[in-house]
C-alpha cells in the first residue's frame, strides 16, 4: 500500500454523482461552452462542441459532439458524440456514440 500527500482538493469521482459535484466544484458552478437553443441549463458543465436543443439540463455534464434534443436531463452523464431525443433520464450515464430516443 502506497499513500500520497497533496495539498489541495480530493474528490473521489468513481460515481457519476462524485463526477458531477466534483466538476461543479472545480468550475465553481455552471460553465457552458456548447450551444444551447430553446433550453434550460442549471448547473450543468456543457462543452465545446456538445448541442442543447429545446431541453431541460439540471446538474448534469455532456460531452463534446453531444446532442440533446427535446429532453429533460437531471444528474446525468452524456458522454462523446451521443445522442438523446425526447427522453426524460435521471441519475443516468449516456455512453459514447449511443443513441437514445
Amino acid at each position: 500500500m502506497n499513500a500520497y500527500s497533496f495539498d489541495g482538493h480530493w474528490f473521489d469521482i468513481g460515481t457519476p454523482k462524485g463526477y458531477i459535484d466534483a466538476c461543479q466544484q472545480v468550475l465553481d458552478g455552471q460553465h457552458i461552452k456548447g450551444e444551447t437553443h430553446d433550453s434550460q441549463v442549471q448547473d450543468s458543465v456543457v462543452m465545446d462542441g456538445a448541442t442543447i436543443r429545446g431541453s431541460e439540463v439540471t446538474s448534469s455534464i455532456v460531452f463534446p459532439g453531444a446532442e440533446i434534443h427535446g429532453s429533460e436531463l437531471e444528474r446525468t452523464v452524456i458522454d462523446r458524440d451521443a445522442s438523446v431525443t425526447e427522453t426524460e433520464l435521471e441519475s443516468s450515464v449516456v455512453g459514447q456514440h449511443s443513441t437514445i430516443s
